[in-house]
């Protein structure tokens, strides 16, 4: 609830919650605490097959990091985690998927530096177009040295 505000700026709770309603039952989650204990990141993703090739496609669809850990090599390590712990749940990956709101600067080009801008996409909330990023899992783990 405090970082309701992260999946959007204009973003009510309602909505925050309404997103996370819908797309529930086809994701799963995973949260991750820093030595405190406290909750710092939240991702939201799936499994599913590309269309052309029928190859097994990630799907980030949420990904919360909190504002104070953005700035530091905390992304980068927290990135690296959590795709080795999604690829020993599912190795047969072998692409991945995400997407910055189209007028997010920051994440924008946060995502550029390690994968490609491949479409557009009407968000589910508020009609707001949505880049999508999308990069073959070699490609990503050789950005992560994995």
């Amino acid at each position: 609830m405090n970082n309701s505000k992260e999946l959007n700026e204009d973003y009510m709770l309602d909505e925050a919650l309404l997103h996370l309603i819908q797309t529930l039952p086809d994701t799963l989650i995973m949260l991750v605490e820093n030595d405190l204990g406290e909750l710092i990141a939240f991702i939201q993703y799936q499994y599913g097959k590309q269309p052309d090739s029928g190859e097994m496609l990630l799907t980030i669809e949420t990904a919360i990091l909190a504002s104070d850990y953005r700035k530091s090599r905390v992304f980068y390590e927290g990135f690296r985690s959590i795709l080795q712990h999604i690829l020993e749940e599912n190795p047969e990956v072998k692409q991945v998927q995400f997407y910055a709101l189209a007028d997010h600067r920051y994440l924008n080009r946060l995502y550029s530096k390690f994968a490609k801008r491949s479409g557009v996409r009407q968000s589910s909330q508020r009609n707001i177009e949505e880049n999508r990023y999308i990069q073959d899992i070699g490609q990503l783990m050789k950005y992560l040295r994995i």
